[in-house]
């Protein structure tokens, strides 16, 4: 690093206005693959981009990304220069009061995310089909003693495209691996010692033995970026954030591009990127500017890689692909001298995809680029077109519970939606506890899924699914503060903003109108708006 940018963080430290990230566009951010014996494993093919049309007299191709902010080629011009030098010392400056997560003796850190992971399956001679899945990564980390990290496929793995489904097929439909494994021990990203002070990083980061080599990234900046990002997803306290957003700052590349929405969790937040590497790929990650938090880390195509013969077939790569996605989930210190166990706090996970199950993989995404073309074409629903009702209720059984919303397109022409709803209950009185709606399934009735987006024609029906275990927290019992008579619903992107008051008076019959907010230890789970009238199934 040279001094200048060391200069550079100085001034950052001591509160002078940051520099320009965007007068420089260089680094390298690579993409670490891990394989597993009996498979062979690429980059992931998320086909969550709708690419738009493309004129015969355009040089440049659009992108228009689910969630995602357009990338117009190598170089982002409509950012203004210092945006995201601006942007991050903004996030820093909201920095949520937390302390450093150190695990004391017997203690490990532990740390969740789940991983975008694709596959390929090779079938003798010269076939192979693609699928892609999503992985549930556990980490237990200690300076004091080695760690240990776990893979489990999660959720149902959805075909890259039609043909891999066919190639499949003709294979006799032979279940697919449920993918789990542990890999080799986790690097330990030591915040005992990271400095509250932009200019000391560097310096700290090369101290630490532990951490991948600087090397691996080809240049200076790609392994500066990666390792900020890695701290900021392992327990980094609050004012250690704050130091390394504004360290992030001073990177050279960096930038600021806009919004998206992540892909597991369906969060939004704002983006900021470093790249394109030499390979093409763009180094991505999703930030809430309110707490500071880290929600993903993305690669996405901003330039197409150089031709190569395979010797079996290979998806095709485009600009705006995504091809690799970590979504954080949780982090905290496990119970002393527990081994490696769960935390106090660690939320719940979606369901593992069982060995040797025989239900067929999910038939993929939007498809071909042309096919995501057409579907770019369709205007966002506009709530004046759209009735939003009580749909179906679901019980897989025991305590899992849930509901469908229903969404009715009564409009003369098709539209589209994609995301995940905003829910608020509505209870007799003041609840106990403040009552949440997130993104993960919280019973067997519906299923964790990710948001696409759908095509609703004249007078069809989409739906989300709202799903809880009704027999947690009863210490309130039937309390007038556990009773959500309603919920308040707005549809995610349609215009103008609309709310819709649901009754819930017929969800567990007429001796008892109304749901048991308390029950479910005030935490619900919501799918993405989907076509048809039952939401994701497990």
């Amino acid at each position: 690093m040279t001094d200048l940018n060391n200069r550079f963080r100085n001034f950052i430290d001591n509160g002078v206005a940051p520099i320009s990230a965007e007068e420089i566009f260089v680094a390298s951010a690579a993409v670490q693959i891990k394989t597993k014996a009996g498979r062979r494993r690429r980059r992931l093919r998320r086909r969550l981009l709708l690419l738009s049309s493309i004129t015969a007299i355009a040089a440049t191709i659009a992108v228009v990304i689910t969630g995602l902010v357009s990338i117009p080629g190598t170089k982002n011009t409509g950012v203004a220069p210092a945006s995201a030098a601006t942007f991050l010392k903004s996030v820093a400056s909201e920095a949520a009061s937390q302390k450093a997560l150190v695990p004391g003796p017997g203690q490990y850190l532990y740390v969740a995310t789940i991983e975008g992971t694709g596959n390929g399956m090779t079938i003798p001679p010269r076939k192979m089909f693609w699928y892609d899945s999503d992985e549930l990564v556990q980490s237990w980390t200690s300076p004091r003693t080695k760690g240990r990290q776990t893979w489990q496929v999660v959720g149902r793995p959805r075909f890259v495209s039609a043909a891999d489904r066919a190639i499949w097929v003709a294979d006799g439909s032979k279940p697919l691996e449920s993918g789990n494994s542990s890999g080799g021990p986790p690097s330990y990203y030591n915040v005992t010692g990271l400095p509250t002070n932009a200019s000391a990083m560097v310096t700290y980061f090369k101290s630490q033995t532990d951490l991948p080599a600087e090397s691996n990234f080809g240049s200076w900046p790609g392994w500066e970026f990666d390792t900020a990002l890695s701290y900021l997803q392992n327990g980094a306290s609050s004012a250690q954030r704050a130091a390394l957003l504004r360290f992030v700052a001073t990177i050279p590349g960096v930038r600021l591009l806009g919004h998206a929405t992540s892909i597991v969790t369906g969060e939004r937040g704002s983006v900021i990127a470093m790249g394109p590497s030499k390979r093409g790929g763009t180094q991505e990650a999703i930030f809430n500017p309110s707490t500071s938090s880290l929600i993903e880390i993305r690669i996405v195509i901003s330039a197409l890689p150089p031709k190569t013969t395979t010797t079996v077939p290979q998806p095709t790569p485009f600009v705006g692909e995504i091809l690799t996605y970590s979504d954080f989930l949780f982090a905290g210190i496990t119970h002393g001298n527990s081994t490696f166990s769960l935390p106090k706090g660690t939320p719940t996970f979606p369901q593992a995809w069982p060995s040797g199950s025989v239900r067929e993989p999910l038939p993929g995404w939007l498809g071909s680029p042309a096919t995501s073309a057409a579907a770019a074409t369709v205007s966002t629903c506009s709530s004046g077109a759209l009735t939003v009702e009580l749909g179906t209720r679901g019980h897989a059984g025991a305590s899992n519970a849930g509901f469908a919303i229903a969404v009715t397109n009564q409009g003369t022409a098709s539209c589209s939606l994609n995301g995940f709803a905003t829910v608020a209950a509505l209870t007799k009185t003041a609840s106990a506890k403040p009552i949440t709606f997130v993104h993960s399934s919280q019973s067997q009735t519906y299923a964790t899924a990710f948001p696409k987006t759908i095509v609703l024609a004249p007078k069809k029906t989409a739906s989300f699914g709202i799903s809880y275990t009704d027999s947690m927290d009863q210490q309130y019992g039937n309390a007038t503060g556990c009773q959500m008579y309603a919920i308040d619903v707005q549809l995610p992107g349609v215009k103008p903003s609309h709310t819709t008051r649901i009754s819930l008076a017929s969800i567990d019959g007429p001796a008892q109108n109304y749901v048991n907010a308390c029950f479910t230890n005030f935490r619900f789970g919501l799918t993405p708006v989907v076509i048809g009238t039952n939401p994701p199934q497990p």
